[in-house]
Parts: C-alpha cells; sequence; structure tokens
C-alpha cells in the first residue's frame, strides 16, 4: 500500500529470502502447512505490533529451554541483528551447566554473540531476602539492563508465549489484582518485547522439530512446588481439554485490558468522509483494539476489524469491509470510511426541460444551451445529441454498469472507471448515471459516454451542472 507500508516492511526488516523459502517448502509438503501458517504468523504479529525494525539491536534473554532457543533461531533466520545472554544461577549443579554448555554451543554453530552471567556465590540468594524465583528475575533484569549499554543494544527479548500469559492472568486472578492484573504480560514496554506472544507452547515445540533446533527442559518446571507450576501443570491442561484456544483467549483478554486501562470510553467523534493513515494505525501499541474502539460504535466487529488488518498487513489496496451503515476502503496509504446514504433513490425521470432538483444528495440542473466554448467546466458535463429524447432518467450507480468514457477506447464497468480516476470512495457513494434512452449517457461525478460526445454534428446540448448538497 503506496510506500508507507513497504517502508514498514523493510523497517521492520524480516528476511522475505528465509519467510518465502519456508513457506514454498510448506506448500510441497501437506505436512509442514501449519509450520508454515505459524512462521506467518510471527512475521504477522512483529509487523502489525511494530515490535521490532530492522535498525534494531537485540538481546535474546537464552535460557537454553525451547522457547527462547526458537526465538533466537527466527529472528536470527528473519534478518535481526541478535545477541544473546545467558544466565547461570548455578543453583541445579550439573543441569545448570549442562544449559550453559549447550547454548555456548548453539550460539558458536550459528554465529550468534553470546555473553554469559554466572552467580558464583549463590549465598547471596538467602542474603536478599528474596525468594528463589524473585530473585533470579530481578537479578537478570539488571544484568539485561547493564548490558543494553555496554552492547549498545535497544531491544531485550524474551520468549514468553500465549501459555505464559494463560498461566500469568490466572495467577493474578488468584490475587485478586482485579482488571490491571488482567493485562498480563505486556507485548512491549519500553525496550522489552516479547514476539513469542502469538504461540502457544505447542506450536513452539513443533517449529523446534522443523528447524532442528537443540534445547534442555529445566527440571524445576516439572515440580508443582511453586504456585505457577501448579496452575502450568494442574489447571491450564483441564481449561484446554474444555476450550484448546483459551491461552489465544488469554492473549486477547492481555490486549484489551491494556487498552481499556490506558484508554477513555469517550466514543469516538468523527465526520465522515473519514481518512485513517496506515502509519497512525501502526503506530500505536495495540493497532487492532484500536481501530475496533474507534470503528466499533460503527457497526464493525472484532472478525471485520480482524480481516481489516489482514488486509492492511497483505496491502489488499481498493478492497472493502462493510457494516450496515458504514463502508471501510483500503486505499493507497490509509483507510477510507464512509458513510453509507440512508436512504438512496431508485429513480428519477426529468420529463421536461430546463430542469433542477436533488438526487440521492446531489443537486442536479439539466438544460440546453448553446454550442459553449468550454466544454470542461468544474462541475458540469456537456451532452451532444441528434435529437431529444425524454424523459431522462437519473438512477444510482448499480455493479456491472459499462460505459465508454470520453476519450478512451472500448467499454469499461463505472467501478474501474472510478478507481483509475482514483475518485474519492464518499463520492462514490452517491454518484449517479444519467441515462437517455437504453444508454448511459454519464457519470455523476466523472465524465460522459464517447457517444453522447459533442462535436459538429451535435443539433442539440444538454448542460448538466451538479454538487453536493
Amino acid at each position: 500500500m503506496e510506500n508507507n507500508i513497504i517502508e514498514d516492511r523493510q523497517r521492520i526488516g524480516f528476511s522475505l529470502v528465509f519467510i518465502n523459502a519456508i513457506i514454498e517448502f510448506a506448500l510441497m509438503s501437506s505436512k509442514l502447512t501449519n509450520f508454515a501458517r505459524m512462521i506467518h504468523k510471527f512475521e504477522q504479529f512483529i509487523f502489525l505490533n511494530q515490535l521490532l525494525q530492522k535498525e534494531d539491536k537485540i538481546i535474546v534473554a537464552l535460557s537454553g529451554g525451547v522457547d527462547s532457543m526458537v526465538l533466537l533461531t527466527l529472528l536470527q533466520k528473519s534478518g535481526y541483528h541478535v545477541i544473546a545472554a545467558h544466565c547461570n544461577y548455578k543453583l541445579r549443579a550439573e543441569e545448570s551447566d549442562s544449559e550453559e554448555v549447550l547454548v555456548k554451543t548453539y550460539c558458536e554453530k550459528i554465529g550468534i554473540q553470546l555473553h554469559i552471567n554466572r552467580l558464583e556465590d549463590p549465598a547471596i540468594i538467602s542474603e536478599s531476602g528474596m525468594g528463589i524465583q524473585e530473585f533470579a528475575r530481578v537479578y537478570r533484569y539488571e544484568w539485561f539492563e547493564k548490558l543494553l549499554t555496554e552492547t549498545q543494544s535497544n531491544k531485550l527479548a524474551t520468549a514468553h508465549h500465549a501459555d505464559d500469559q494463560l498461566e500469568t492472568i490466572l495467577f493474578n486472578l488468584t490475587r485478586g489484582s482485579g482488571l490491571n492484573g488482567m493485562r498480563g504480560i505486556a507485548m512491549k514496554k519500553g525496550s522489552l518485547v516479547r514476539p513469542l506472544l502469538c504461540f502457544e507452547k505447542d506450536e513452539i515445540v513443533q517449529i523446534s522439530q522443523k528447524l532442528k533446533i537443540p534445547y534442555q527442559t529445566d527440571s524445576s518446571n516439572l515440580t508443582d512446588k511453586y504456585t505457577r507450576n501448579k496452575i502450568r501443570l494442574d489447571i491450564v491442561p483441564k481449561l484446554k481439554a474444555i476450550n484448546n484456544n483459551v491461552s489465544h483467549h488469554a492473549q486477547e483478554l492481555s490486549e484489551w485490558a491494556n487498552f481499556y486501562t490506558t484508554n477513555t470510553d469517550k466514543k469516538s467523534e468523527i465526520t465522515f468522509p473519514y481518512s485513517l493513515s496506515y502509519h497512525t494505525i501502526l503506530r500505536q501499541e495495540l493497532p487492532l483494539q484500536y481501530l475496533l474502539h474507534l470503528l466499533n460504535p460503527f457497526g464493525f466487529n472484532k472478525f471485520q476489524i480482524d480481516d481489516l488488518m489482514g488486509l492492511i498487513y497483505n496491502q489488499k489496496v481498493g478492497k472493502r469491509i462493510e457494516s450496515i451503515t458504514h463502508c471501510i476502503y483500503c486505499n493507497n496509504g490509509g483507510l477510507e470510511v464512509i458513510q453509507k446514504s440512508k436512504h438512496l433513490q431508485q429513480l428519477l425521470n426529468v420529463n421536461e426541460l430546463p430542469f433542477m432538483g436533488s438526487f440521492n444528495d446531489k443537486l442536479v440542473k439539466i438544460e440546453m444551451v448553446d454550442r459553449p466554448q468550454n466544454l470542461t467546466e468544474k462541475n458540469c458535463l456537456y451532452l451532444g445529441l441528434s435529437e431529444l429524447q425524454l424523459p431522462i432518467v437519473l438512477k444510482p450507480i448499480e455493479a456491472g454498469d459499462r460505459f465508454s468514457p470520453l476519450g478512451m477506447k472500448g467499454h469499461k464497468t463505472i467501478g474501474n472507471y472510478f478507481t483509475d480516476k482514483k475518485i474519492p470512495h464518499a463520492q462514490r457513494n452517491n454518484a449517479v448515471k444519467i441515462c437517455i434512452g437504453t444508454e448511459i449517457a454519464a457519470v455523476l461525478p466523472g465524465t460522459i459516454d464517447n457517444a453522447f460526445a459533442v462535436h459538429s454534428e451535435s443539433k442539440i446540448i444538454l448542460k448538466v451542472s451538479f454538487n453536493n448538497n
């Protein structure tokens, strides 16, 4: 969609060679269809939520588990400048050291710079007065902040996914944390981004298998000693048995809670036609929620806005989405929202001239005139006739209407003519065709048919003046 979307894609910096290669390979094997869809979802999630740009220098928090190993691999193969950062807390003896060996070996293999922080004295954990998990979280994020400065990086990517989102929201729910607790894990906050929130755990494991990414499972995640683990191991499987999409619903809940805790409830004050640039949409913290909040009062639902985001992402210029009262058009550079005419007149017979009247919000005047010197007046069309035929009929444009536009060869649909001439959709909505006999003589706004051009043999000349009421 014009240069805006192209530039956005370039800034975000996905390696289209990598993405397209995977998708082409997937199309050759039905077994990989879901995998190709997942890779596309990763690309679209980052793009639509503006999580990363090509020039970013990204630190990936790398534990050695499947989530972070997949995140590192996808970001690198997508063309980002990534650095890995691994914390070894020395809490699980040989297991902690084997994780360090794993990440070191893998980063060397794929050519990623790796920074390692070893907690040489675990006794400081008890001295801190914090629990093990709380201490580990504070310790690593303090180190990540220092590392961002030291390496001149501007983004920190962690591998939280949709199942983590569900666990967090359920955990917050048990603590009575209210609407703020339903915000869960943010997609982005300052320099921190979480590109895997679009995936469930099972999907991440599938990606690791397809790309043959090594990983190690943290044994502490398999015990129900911690509250989060109890939720993960006992409650989440039961919820998924009821609805397998529950993790994605939790992610949607998080996005909405984030939106409604940072935006007012005030109904959008919009005058139509209303234009909205893609740049404005994509710079929002939550583009989908922003659009739904803006357009829902005019009859557009979540499924339509989901489709609209897909049209924006896939650069579908000329497509439209309708509610009962309004239309959204995807144009070059942005959306155009128009209000449908409430009651379109279907027919108006002009039985005598001169005529002046209103038809579908257009003030139309038709009169016989002498041959004019200027045939190109603004908001005027001149028709040349061999004889006067009444009635002259005014009708709304219908799908499939064809005519031969003045100066063009052959026929084309009025819709295609409007597209070629870039007639705004707000004007197309109440466009009028003027019919003489069985032929379309003129289109308002627009031009006349070649058959009704004024020439030396024209015996009668009609002047059609028009304007919006």
